[in-house]
């Protein structure tokens, strides 16, 4: 089970769910490849769930990319530090950064 979906099992997200803080023992993939073009909106669900504010756009929207970019901005920012996400083939992942990336 990824780490986003352990942390959420069983729980029902509002616009007033608490999240708990990213942490290192929560590095590993929080969305696989498998969701294609529609990653942009699973990483806006997560940013959503840990306070992101911006416009939710499905992909058929002319500013999906832009929102998907937002989202992904937002959750960099949440990252614990010698963390980031990325995005490496086609998975979107919290992966700890070499000693020579930060």
């Amino acid at each position: 089970m990824r780490p986003f979906d352990r942390l959420m099992e069983g729980k029902v997200l509002t616009m007033t769910s608490k999240v708990t803080p990213i942490t290192p023992d929560m590095a590993g993939c929080w969305g696989d490849g498998s969701r294609g073009v529609y990653m942009g909106e699973h990483i806006q669900d997560i940013a959503m769930a840990y306070g992101w504010e911006g416009p939710a756009l499905d992909s058929e929207h002319e500013h999906y990319l832009e929102a998907w970019d937002e989202a992904d901005e937002f959750m960099q920012a949440l990252a614990p530090e010698g963390f980031e996400f990325t995005s490496e083939y086609g998975d979107w992942s919290l992966v700890q950064l070499d000693e020579g990336d930060e």
